[in-house]
């Protein structure tokens, strides 16, 4: 038997944290009846950029996290912004700004809920192939970037090995191998 649907009935906002908004919300269970509050987090869907150079490397960036309090590698990425409304054309959007780098035959290959315990928004992943530099990065005001291109071997080992440890890069990853190599 399915665990039961829980209905919401109402919300309050308790927080805006400029790229996100913190709700309490009041949630029934359908069968029981019992209500309890919970504490979701909702913002925009986000995109990670699988961008691959014409020799099968890929585009990885490695940036300071404030949560972690640490440097992650990770595919280019971030928030879809109103304006952009499609995860593609975010995603290119977003390679351009953090690498300077552009391609051809983008295409969006999956999503995932982020954290569907917290969290609202889901994360796409867009493949954008033969990617090559066209401009300089352009960078958010508190962003310092460093990327990389690494062919794919190497990147697998950097997630077998913990050297990529940014969940969200991990599953964009593992879509990224299942595009590539199955079928």
């Amino acid at each position: 038997m399915s665990p039961a649907i829980w209905e919401e009935l109402s919300k309050e906002h308790l927080a805006d944290c400029r790229v996100f908004q913190v709700y309490k919300k009041h949630f029934r269970h359908s069968q029981d009846r019992r209500e309890s509050d919970f504490y979701v987090i909702d913002c925009n869907d986000w995109v990670q950029v699988l961008a691959l150079t014409a020799k099968r490397e890929l585009l990885l960036v490695n940036q300071f996290r404030y949560g972690s309090k640490a440097h992650s590698w990770e595919v280019p990425g971030g928030i879809i912004d109103d304006a952009d409304g499609d995860p593609v054309v975010a995603g290119e959007r977003e390679l351009l700004e953090e690498t300077g780098y552009a391609g051809k035959r983008a295409r969006h290959i999956g999503w995932v809920y982020a954290n569907p315990a917290i969290l609202s928004n889901r994360s796409h992943f867009v493949v954008v192939e033969d990617c090559a530099p066209i401009a300089a990065p352009s960078f958010d005001e508190h962003e310092e970037i460093e990327m990389q291109r690494a062919p794919l071997e190497h990147v697998w080992e950097m997630a077998k090995t913990g050297k990529i440890t940014h969940t969200i890069t991990l599953n964009a990853l593992f879509k990224l191998h299942t595009e590539l190599f199955s079928g």
